[in-house]
């Protein structure tokens, strides 16, 4: 036998009711192994213990329910068009309303019995009703009280489609019984002692099927510690080993005044010193290891295309490296629109393209003779050698794990220097935070908006002025100004949300004066056309642009000024910012239309309410961690910090600074890495980032 195989690390099929078919499920939402699994974390819990009769329900309180549902169909309200249910537990009967989402009524089937949660209303004819409730189902009461969770509190998972919560209920259950041995504490027991955490077995236990709500949050926390401890000793471990030599670029010459000359603009103040600070990195020897923070549109692409001129008058070659397609290819559009008339060569490299044309790309890479290369995590693959890299830039590392960074700077050691390297993130963090997570790396700050962008207004509406909303855009763009419509996000899905945006496409093509032009993106639109659809869009040829959220970051058309988002209280605030941010690159004054049904949550009032007072991202982001309470980050992109499983980095300031000490005395005072279970996790984790990225 060539080794111990560590057996958390082993393929989810294994455990016991999983098998292929509900693994290839189960990878839809990032789990590939049995720890995979049991960190699979709820994102809430329903108290079952408190459920109520319908006869109970009060007219503006909350309530658990279990009802078997007697009727489910669709009904115009309006211009709306609604899923509706009827559901009866033998005490009353109640409405169930999923307002512009008559899909929701293919999911709903009659003699189903549903537990479903929400706040009530009075509805038509005095029926309690619950607008978008949260619910689970199952295939009749004799289902119910079989579930795990009879009687005891609920926990409410991510799921993806053709996935119930109750088989995955059944097959974390199994793994904590089938791999219970072979769950070791990652966590010394001196430090576990010190911060009062849990063993490690005892916290996955409680964290799926907690005996009380106050277990349930002391082991999430015992976990989040654990996560935060892997993190830091091998951020802080690799960033002492990052202070070895690195690339000593010339003093800036003539490429990179020219490069000024032709940006067409004056730099801001923001700008300049952030180009400053990277320019004292560049002439020091030592790797650079800096973030460069700023809000949407502070004009973060121009000082890194600064940064790759400067690799190039230096005879280096840099990296440009950006979570999606969609991005890469804006990201190479706008460095080739910089850099190519100076005679500097931009490649892109990603998935989509033909195996003769990422042939002659990986060649010209290969030789030097490709100077700024612009991909996907497609750069870090065995294939991709660089001749001499000396700058590595990453956008958005939250959708990169340290494993994917840590293979990119290891392309440019080949040569016995570390690269340079600048992250960017779009949304700013706030500033606390950025010091807790990265207190080694250097910060610049980019608080500033380029001159020539005018005012942004944003309006919440609801439904009821759908029509209204959508002669209006017409009008605009009948006029000559383009715009974005953003589909609903619909988390649990990705087949029902390019659903829903394709019922919206043709919904407007419809509705839309004949002469207008609209254009549908969606991320299963095949690379091909979807760059025909965005140039189409760029050049002015498309008027509309009906989306999901994959132009959510970096897509760039200054002559779009206007976006409407339907129902836009499924999404945070921070990603409405990055939405909003794609509409305010122009002199003119940006118009952004928020779409909601009447009856929205509170948290989702208030977040329509800071959206329509202030284009801040700053003040964004502190309104964002203000807002934010237990669980809600779970589901949620955030954009500039790291990715977690279970950590919510608005909440765990305290565990954050707790986990980010240990973790730097253990390194001083011992060896984590050489710990066998430490080791063991990493590896694990290590696999686990390769899965999410791609």
């Amino acid at each position: 036998m060539k080794g111990k195989k560590d057996p958390l690390a082993q393929d989810v099929q294994f455990v016991k009711g999983v098998g292929p078919r509900g693994a290839a499920l189960l990878a839809k939402l990032g789990i590939r192994c049995v720890e995979d699994l049991l960190l699979h974390i709820p994102v809430r819990y329903v108290d079952r213990r408190t459920l109520k009769r319908i006869r109970e329900a009060r007219v503006g309180e909350e309530g658990v329910f279990i009802a078997r549902v007697e009727t489910s169909g669709t009904r115009y309200w309006g211009n709306a068009k609604d899923a509706v249910a009827v559901v009866s537990d033998g005490t009353g009967v109640m409405e169930l309303v999923w307002r512009n989402s008559p899909y929701m009524a293919k999911n709903i089937k009659v003699g189903m019995t549903l537990l479903f949660w929400g706040k009530v209303y009075p509805g038509r004819g005095r029926i309690p009703t619950v607008f978008h409730p949260e619910y689970e189902s199952f295939s009749g009461q004799a289902g119910v009280e079989r579930s795990l969770v009879a009687g005891r509190i609920l926990p409410i998972y991510p799921l993806t489609e053709g996935l119930s919560a109750k088989r995955l209920r059944l097959a974390i259950q199994n793994a904590l019984e089938g791999f219970r041995e072979n769950i070791k504490d990652i966590v010394p027991e001196s430090i576990r002692t010190r911060r009062r955490l849990m063993p490690r077995r005892e916290a996955l236990s409680e964290v799926h099927f907690p005996e009380s709500l106050e277990k349930a949050e002391a082991a999430r926390q015992t976990l989040a510690y654990e996560e935060l401890l892997l993190f830091f000793i091998r951020f802080l471990g690799q960033a002492s080993l990052e202070k070895e030599k690195g690339p000593r670029f010339s003093p800036p010459g003539e490429l990179s005044r020219r490069f000024r000359e032709s940006l067409g603009f004056r730099l801001t103040r923001a700008q300049e010193k952030a180009i400053a600070d990277i320019e004292r990195d560049l002439l020091s020897g030592s790797p650079m290891h800096r973030l460069l923070q700023g809000d949407v549109g502070s004009g973060k692409t121009a000082v890194a295309a600064h940064a790759a001129v400067r690799a190039t008058e230096s005879g280096f070659q840099a990296a440009v490296m950006s979570p999606t397609e969609i991005l890469a290819e804006q990201t190479y559009s706008v460095f080739a629109n910089y850099l190519e008339p100076l005679g500097i060569r931009v490649v892109l490299l990603e998935s989509s393209l033909s195996r003769k044309k990422r042939a002659e790309n990986l060649a010209l890479v290969e030789r030097g003779l490709a100077d700024v290369v612009v991909g996907t995590h497609a750069l870090i693959t065995e294939d991709v050698k660089f001749k001499r890299l000396g700058l590595a830039i990453v956008d958005e590392q939250h959708r990169f794990g340290v494993a994917q960074r840590a293979l990119l700077v290891e392309k440019g050691k080949a040569s016995g220097e570390f690269p340079h390297f600048l992250v960017m993130t779009a949304t700013p963090i706030p500033r606390t935070l950025a010091l807790t997570l990265y207190g080694n790396m250097d910060i610049s700050v980019m608080d500033e908006k380029p001159p020539g962008r005018g005012p942004l207004k944003t309006k919440w509406v609801k439904e009821g002025q759908r029509k209204e909303v959508y002669k209006w855009l017409f009008g605009e763009a009948l006029a000559g100004r383009q715009a974005y419509v953003v589909a609903p996000l619909i988390e649990k899905s990705d087949k029902l949300e390019v659903a829903a945006a394709e019922e919206l496409y043709e919904e407007l093509r419809a509705m839309a004066p004949p002469e207008l032009r609209l254009g549908l993106i969606h991320g299963r639109v095949p690379a091909e056309e979807r760059r025909a659809i965005m140039e189409g869009f760029r050049q002015g040829r498309i008027h509309i642009l009906v989306s999901t959220t994959v132009i959510e970051v970096g897509v760039d058309v200054p002559k779009a000024t206007r976006m409407v988002i339907e129902h836009a209280e499924r999404f945070g605030l921070a990603q409405l910012h990055q939405l909003r941010g794609r509409i305010n690159r122009s002199p003119e004054t940006a118009y952004c239309i928020l779409l909601t049904p009447y009856h929205i949550s509170e948290e989702a009032e208030a977040r329509m309410r800071i959206m329509c007072e202030t284009d801040n991202g700053f003040r964004i982001a502190e309104e964002d961690l203000r807002l934010r309470g237990p669980g809600e980050l779970m589901g949620t992109r955030q954009h500039g910090v790291p990715e977690f499983r279970i950590a919510n980095l608005m909440k765990d300031i305290k565990i954050i600074t707790a986990a980010r000490e240990d973790a730097a005395r253990w390194l001083r005072e011992g060896d984590p890495l050489s710990d066998p279970a430490v080791k063991d996790a990493l590896e694990r984790l290590k696999k686990a980032e390769a899965g999410w990225v791609g």
